[in-house]
């Protein structure tokens, strides 16, 4: 919308030709704010092991021991349970007098025949051992215990978990990352529950459709796999993580001319009206939204009214004001600048649409920065009715007329 404004001049900042404390005619364009809260897009990216494997029974039978604990740190190849071996030992004795047996008719005999049947028994033998060795769970890899869910004592059958071992050392995460900026081997800043951390990017791999909602955003999105090294030990599975990419203030779509480019990549600034004050919102720039229109996420409210252009500059804390609308109240109560000519916007807050309004630059006491040299504005004195007093009968001290006979 466009709104006519009167402008108060406040010193260095004043607009060509004006004088502290003159007056200018300005059209100001404003657009609203629609916002939507960074919550929808708090996609769930938590750490994971970067090795983990499911420790599960090869074969039915009774669970005879569990020799660690959940979150007990093993060695590699170190005994995590073990099976009962009776049957499985005994196939190996039988195994074992094959081979005897094989081995005497090979010698006695001799020929082809009794040394193939030798061969067969030997390899009995060897699978009658695998099975024995297999009684025995062993850690294929250094790492912790995260989960024994069967005791010890009782009967499983073959396909069973009975541990959980995850290598803790170097942890990953899949993130969502803009595809042009982050490729293989890149090391993104991440935040580990709010502390920053540093990882290698391993591998580039579609967004995911958990992450959907991100879809939204003018970003140009896909996933990548970080690792993070974690000899220390400082980090933990499930920790939370929030990606560089990721808003983490309310977002909208204005007009391209509403965003001014600042120092840092992907920084800008917005002149929003707030409250009838306007003020400057520091936002990063997501992206193009499309129809002459940018994507920004910052520090905006629902009522504010995005500044889009201006006949004349606006410092922070400009005065905008309404006529036949009542003053909103500020901190301390006052509010400072002349009502004209002005049509609020239908159906929303003075603030937050079109119409022609008073810009007196300079800050009011409303609690907000005043500019150098701008002196409080006095509170005005509000008169004191006078309260009347009710009025006292007086007393008749006259003496009588004195009796003439």
């Amino acid at each position: 919308g466009v709104a006519a404004a009167v402008a108060l001049g406040q010193g260095p900042g004043n607009p060509p030709g004006a004088s502290s404390g003159s007056t200018i005619q300005a059209t100001v364009e404003t657009a609203n704010v629609n916002l939507v809260l960074p919550d929808r897009y708090a996609v769930p990216v938590v750490l994971e092991p970067n090795r983990k494997v499911f420790l599960m029974t090869p074969s039915d039978g009774m669970l005879k021991s569990v020799s660690t604990p959940v979150g007990s740190a093993v060695r590699e190849n170190q005994e995590i349970a073990q099976l009962d071996r009776m049957e499985a030992a005994a196939r190996v004795k039988i195994s074992e007098a094959e081979v005897k047996e094989a081995q005497a008719n090979a010698s006695a005999e001799g020929g082809p025949v009794n040394q193939a049947r030798l061969e067969a028994a030997k390899a009995r033998g060897e699978l009658a051992q695998i099975e024995l060795d297999r009684c025995t769970l062993r850690a294929p890899f250094g790492g912790k215990i995260i989960a024994a869910p069967v005791p010890a004592g009782q009967y499983v059958a073959k396909g069973n978990v009975l541990a959980e071992l995850a290598d803790y050392t170097v942890l990953k995460v899949l993130v969502p990352v803009d595809r042009n900026v982050v490729k293989p081997g890149a090391e993104p800043e991440l935040f580990v529950e709010g502390k920053p951390i540093s990882g290698q990017v391993s591998a580039m791999v579609p967004l995911p459709e958990v992450y959907g909602p991100l879809r939204e955003l003018a970003v140009p999105w896909a996933a990548a796999w970080v690792n993070i090294n974690n000899s220390s030990g400082a980090l933990e599975p499930g920790q939370r993580v929030r990606g560089p990419f990721t808003p983490t203030q309310p977002i909208t779509a204005l007009p391209a001319r509403a965003v001014k480019a600042t120092d840092g990549e992907n920084n800008g600034l917005v002149q929003v009206v707030r409250f009838d004050n306007v003020l400057d919102v520091a936002v990063k720039i997501i992206g193009d939204a499309g129809f002459d229109r940018t994507q920004v996420a910052g520090a905006f409210l629902p009522t504010d009214a995005a500044i889009v252009e201006s006949t004349v500059p606006l410092a922070a804390g400009t005065v905008i004001r309404f006529r036949d609308k009542p003053p909103i109240a500020s901190t301390n109560g006052m509010n400072t600048g002349a009502l004209i000519d002005v049509t609020p916007p239908i159906g929303g807050p003075v603030t937050a649409g079109t119409g022609r309004g008073i810009a007196p630059i300079g800050s009011p006491d409303n609690g907000l920065p005043r500019p150098a040299g701008r002196a409080p504005t006095p509170k005005p004195a509000t008169p004191k009715p006078a309260t009347p007093k009710p009025a006292t009968p007086k007393a008749n001290t006259s003496r009588p007329p004195s009796n003439p006979f």
